[in-house]
């Protein structure tokens, strides 16, 4: 009976003080102390920790390191009498701690609607964090949720109200063993509708050196940068690309938007040629429309709405080019506008003196691979007619600069006065700019934003498209501009 062993104790809790890892055990009957034994991951055996004589079951460890990884066992012990001996427990499951240092740089931003974004700085040796949240500040926290990231999501926000945040690190083991930090500093932050950022990657080819060459669309887009500058209500950070190939007017649309959140505008232009290929039964119906990059590379409306379809956020497709109204699936018939946009608080605005002449088409002559044109029923490989759609769809704001079947033109302007034409641009993109500020025939700036029907310094949509359409088509009636959705308020910039 002197001999007998102990019961053998285990570990209960793991929870981090303010001066260490505090260690929890079973009391055993009987008991007249413990020993705890440690090893870090790192080291390769397990050394005494903590010899007590007494009958406490807790101990502080205050000898960690942040983010290190410690295991432990503990022993009971009892003197055996009248020899004075020391009976030990068998040695008892080996528990897992680690020193979870505070959680810092907690921040939060709306993120939809209902929902705010909470991240905060990974903490060493974390691998769950607890979130508290509550309408009150100084509450006592307690965990509403675990998440796995260094953020997290608020989903029940509602706008116009204060939440109060804290965090706390939390380590959980294979073994099934948990080791918590402590609680954060509390973060205050009010729920309200964010303000998006305005981006746009302009992209203007002119295919310089190649037997398609397409004189003004670098004007096109200086003017388009130069018009967008000039919008201060609405302040854009432009990408401008000029003359590239079909992969990198595709790679530019995630280097350009790749940040891009809900309530972003990510407005995309592109001014060049526009390629087509027609049904075998030569149905204008059944046009499938590309993009043309230099060099005889193309993307088609599958291809491009595959990467606009990853930007999160409000999307504005402009396009300049042959064939564009194509991308929204606009065939032959009118896209109706409202009587009321002829009237004379339209028309009367084209108190315009330019004159243009020298038209060229924006439409690519498609090339066999032995340099032969195309026939109409022979569809090169860029069509993807399969997987071909459109972007009339809901989270994108379009306007094309003709219809499917259609042709857009470059004009060009004399600008010095010597009969001879030095200065070429887009008849569409002549009139998206010359209605909001910018005229791009004497590259000067304009007063006032005849677009803005309605004179609240905005123009939506549905203003820059009847503008840019009815100008257009006071020097070419053939180009017919398209928009989606129609009628449409939304806000493309504003002063």
């Amino acid at each position: 009976m002197v001999g007998s062993p102990m019961e053998t104790p285990s570990f209960t809790g793991y929870e981090w003080t303010e001066t260490g890892l505090k260690l929890t055990w079973d009391a055993i009957p009987g008991a007249m102390g413990y020993v705890i034994y440690r090893r870090g991951f790192h080291e390769t055996g397990y050394h005494k920790l903590m010899v007590s004589e007494d009958t406490a079951t807790t101990y502080i460890d205050t000898t960690m390191k942040p983010g290190e990884v410690y295991y432990y066992f503990v022993y009971s012990f009892r003197l055996a009498q009248p020899q004075g001996w020391r009976c030990f427990s068998l040695k008892g499951d080996i528990g897992m701690g680690v020193w979870l240092p505070k959680t810092t740089g907690l921040t939060a931003v709306s993120a939809q609607e209902n929902s705010v974004r909470i991240s905060w700085a990974a903490t060493e040796g974390a691998n769950k964090y607890d979130v508290y949240i509550s309408t009150t500040p100084g509450g006592t926290p307690k965990a509403n949720g675990r998440v796995s990231n260094a953020y997290g999501y608020h989903n029940s926000a509602v706008l116009g109200r204060t939440y109060y945040y804290r965090v706390r690190p939390v380590r959980i083991f294979s073994n099934g063993d948990v080791s918590v930090g402590d609680w954060s500093d509390e973060l205050a932050y009010t729920h309200q509708e964010a303000v998006g950022t305005y981006r746009a990657l302009l992209i203007g080819n002119t295919y310089t050196g190649e037997s398609n060459e397409l004189p003004g669309c670098e004007n096109d887009v200086d003017g388009m940068r130069t018009m967008l500058g000039r919008m201060t209500a609405t302040p854009y950070s432009v990408t401008v690309k000029k003359n590239i190939r079909a992969e990198e007017i595709l790679s530019s649309i995630s280097s350009t938007f790749g940040n891009a959140s809900y309530n972003d505008v990510s407005l995309f232009y592109y001014s060049g040629h526009g390629a087509n290929s027609v049904g075998a039964d030569g149905n204008p119906t059944s046009y499938h429309a590309a993009l043309v990059g230099t060099f005889q590379t193309y993307v088609s409306i599958a291809r491009l709405k595959t990467e606009l379809d990853k930007i999160p956020g409000k999307k504005v497709i402009i396009i300049d080019a042959c064939h564009s109204g194509q991308f929204i699936a606009r065939d032959g018939a009118v896209t109706q506008v409202s009587s009321s946009a002829f009237n004379s608080q339209v028309v009367n605005l084209f108190a315009n003196d330019d004159q243009f002449s020298g038209d060229v088409s924006r439409t690519a002559v498609v090339l066999a691979a032995d340099g032969s044109e195309l026939l109409s029923e022979e569809a090169p490989a860029f069509i993807d007619r399969a997987g071909d759609t459109n972007f009339a769809k809901s989270g994108y704001y379009v306007i094309t600069a003709c219809r499917s079947e259609e042709k857009s033109v470059s004009t060009g302007y004399d600008s010095n006065g010597d009969g001879k034409i030095d200065r070429y641009f887009g008849l569409f993109t002549y009139g998206l700019c010359y209605g909001n500020g910018w005229n791009l025939a004497r590259n000067a700036a304009i007063s006032s934003l005849n677009a803005d029907l309605n004179k609240d310094s905005k123009v939506t949509l549905y203003e820059a498209y009847v503008y840019a359409k009815v100008m257009a088509q006071s020097h070419n009636p053939n180009q017919t501009a398209q928009i989606w959705p129609e009628n449409s308020a939304f806000v493309l910039w504003g002063k």
